[in-house]
């Protein structure tokens, strides 16, 4: 009905006790052991034992009047007090997933040449990389007996030797330091683990009734959550294995205070004030034997300082594709952000003859404080379609497909405003029809950034005119860059791209849509007037918005973060190309998200119909159907790829994806390099017959 909204979803409706004239309380226990499970058919097959699920839930609470003798409410009718405590104590096995791993013997040993063994009979053989503008490395190929573009030579046991002179002696430690792991299943080409992850949460309710006369109530409320739970792989991340993990605190709290005001028999009065919060914290953990930190001796270089890596973590690594396609990270933690909301509500009840009326508004505030979400530490990609052919042999050569960076994990600050207002009657037309006719409304302007510090890259504000300031090694040329001190480092390349509030453009870097009325329809008919055959159904519109995501993503822009992105570049110093072997101490192009201009709120229609009849006095069948449609839902495009057609179409499209050229300078929007799009453009349709039989006892 039109009294909820800003959401097209389900809504949970919560209530708690309150206490009464006497005293009432229980002390509980609930409990789940590890005993009592199956285990898991993978672990099973594995050889390892069930997952450890223990679960203690212990608690009690008590309610009454709040009373003093001789002093106050001696009658016990005027306050009322409840109160809960409960304890969650859980260790929880991680759910075990089965991953394609390193074969033991393809561990690389340092300082010793690599043996590498195909991880499979249909492997491809990997093959010498063909870099004939990087004449260091054409030395060592010469120097080694090799031959560009063909096969490693093969040992009398069948593996492929990596001559020691062209291995990364970083990418050796990061392999060695725990972080992927040693294979345990399916003939030792696959990993399965399930890693304890405790939970520890304690929850404190706490309710208060008082009546300032008959006619006038008020109620409080205070709920607070403490949780500190432990995942394996990260939370929120694209790591394949439980090496490590996370160690999340997060605790929540909510507050009500509500007076409800009765002026007559048929009109009735709720003014609510309620406040929501919750922190997050999430810190890198690691597993049993294993590390996600720089080993001793490691000392490989990044585009930024090692006083921005946080516990000095080892940077994310990309197999992508054959033989593993598999990724171990960290994450980008650790890492906080806060939440608070505020709403201010009130709804009028009115009931007249046949109509039951009732009209609201509502504000509602929220702001929340978080950090960017990118990996300070950065992430190397090792591509099997580049190089040697074997993502593997790239990593432990060192030869990455790309590197990115974030420079700094900045704080932001988002704003939310909501304005609701809404009206609705339950028409009581007559004693077999009932319609519910209703009209809601919700402005939700965009979010912004407290401070401004928000940035849009905007299509039709790129110069197209002005040189390509992508120069041949990658890197951006340094007079084309636009000065900006945020950080008191960097350059940043501005074409395009404009500021929240600066000359007129809009703080929450979008055009703000309030065209959000929402018309909702029900009706109930008693169809043949015995009250046992009733058509149901209704509709209704819906307005919400994206909830954070698409700024969060966005706020990485420059030049209020900066990201670079290199191709096809050194491990152990992203600023070296692997194509020519020269190092650059210019700037590279930073990849950013951009969020369309048009982008209005995502619009969704429900509507049903159906028939319902009892069968006996306990039993009801049901015969309805639902739809729902959605439309601007939110979609993700990346709109600076390679264009299909361009100087030198073919070749060039060939040239990048061999590695001997740079995709970065052939994109259609050069300075930048990937740029992907926030739109609301995508449609959605949903159509259900649903039947069913319901018992009552």
């Amino acid at each position: 009905s039109a009294d909820y909204g800003i959401g097209s979803g389900g809504t949970i409706v919560m209530v708690l006790k309150s206490g009464t004239r006497k005293y009432h309380g229980e002390l509980y226990e609930f409990n789940r052991n590890t005993d009592y499970n199956a285990n898991d058919y993978f672990l099973k097959r594995g050889g390892k034992s069930r997952p450890t699920f223990q679960l203690n839930e212990p608690g009690g609470n008590i309610g009454g009047p709040l009373w003093i003798p001789h002093v106050y409410n001696d009658a016990r009718n005027r306050t009322f007090f409840f109160w809960n405590e409960e304890w969650r104590r859980l260790i929880q096995g991680s759910s075990p997933s089965v991953t394609n791993d390193l074969l033991a013997a393809n561990f690389p040993t340092a300082g010793q040449p690599f043996n590498y063994t195909l991880q499979s009979a249909t492997a491809k053989v990997p093959i010498v990389p063909v870099l004939p503008n990087n004449a260091a490395f054409n030395a060592l190929v010469t120097a080694d007996g090799l031959t560009a573009g063909q096969p490693f030579n093969k040992n009398p046991n069948g593996t492929y030797l990596i001559p020691l002179n062209m291995i990364d002696q970083n990418a050796v430690l990061e392999l060695n330091a725990g972080t992927f792991p040693k294979p345990n299943y399916n003939n030792g080409t696959q990993y399965i683990a399930s890693i304890n992850a405790p939970e520890n949460i304690r929850e404190d309710v706490v309710r208060i009734d008082h009546a300032i006369t008959p006619k006038m109530q008020l109620m409080g409320h205070y709920l607070h959550d403490a949780m500190a739970k432990t995942f394996f792989p990260p939370l929120w991340g694209d790591s394949s294995y439980p090496t490590v993990g996370t160690l999340m605190g997060n605790p929540s709290y909510t507050a009500v205070i509500k007076l409800t005001q009765t002026y007559s028999s048929s009109l009735l009065n709720e003014t609510g004030v309620f406040y929501s919060g919750n922190k997050i914290s999430l810190t890198p953990v690691a597993g049993a034997g294993n590390s996600f930190t720089m080993p001793t001796g490691y000392n490989a270089t990044s585009f930024f300082p090692l006083a921005n890596n946080l516990m000095k973590r080892l940077p994310e690594i990309q197999l992508q594709g054959s033989p593993l396609n598999t990724t171990w990270s960290p994450s980008y933690f650790p890492w906080t952000n806060g939440y608070e909301g505020f709403q201010y509500r009130d709804d009028l009840s009115w009931t007249k003859g046949r109509h039951q009326f009732k009209f609201g508004v509502s504000w509602l505030h929220d702001y929340k404080n978080q950090q960017l979400q990118a990996n300070t530490q950065g992430t190397a990609a090792f591509n099997s379609s580049s190089f040697s052919g074997d993502s593997i042999v790239n990593f432990v050569m060192g030869m990455a497909s790309s590197f990115s960076q974030l420079e700094y994990l900045y704080g932001k600050h988002w704003v939310n405003n909501n304005y609701s207002g809404y009206g609705m009657d339950n028409w009581h037309v007559s004693p077999r029809l009932t319609l519910n006719i209703g009209l809601r409304y919700d402005g939700m302007p965009h979010a912004f950034e407290r401070y401004d510090k928000f940035a849009n890259f905007v299509i039709g504000d790129y110069n197209t005119s002005l040189p390509n300031p992508v120069q041949a090694s990658g890197t951006l040329d340094p007079t084309q860059l636009t000065t900006f001190a945020a950080t008191g480092s960097e350059l940043f390349y501005l074409n395009g791209i404009k500021e929240a509030g600066v000359n007129g453009f809009p703080r929450g870097n979008v055009q703000n849509r309030y065209y959000t009325f929402q018309p909702r329809l029900g009706f109930t008919y008693d169809l043949f007037g015995n009250q046992k055959t009733v058509l149901r159904g209704g509709m209704g519109m819906f307005y919400e918005r994206v909830q954070g995501n698409d700024v969060y993503n966005a706020a990485l822009n420059p030049p209020f973060a900066y990201q670079p992105s290199a191709t096809s570049v050194l491990f152990s110093n992203p600023k070296t190309s692997v194509l020519t072997g020269q190092t650059s101490s210019q700037s590279f192009p930073s990849s950013l998200t951009n969020i369309k201009y048009n982008y209005p709120p995502e619009g969704t229609g429900d509507w049903s119909f159906g028939v319902q009849q009892q069968v006996m006095p306990s039993v009801v069948a049901v015969l309805q159907y639902v739809g729902s449609t959605g439309w601007d839902q939110n979609d993700d495009r990346a709109i600076n790829t390679l264009p299909l057609q361009t100087n030198g179409s073919y070749a060039t499209r060939q040239g990048v994806a061999a590695g001997t050229l740079i995709s970065n300078i052939y994109r259609q929007f050069p300075g930048f390099s990937g740029i992907t799009q926030e739109v609301q453009v995508t449609n959605t349709s949903y159509h259900s017959l649903q039947t069913g039989v319901r018992f009552e006892n």
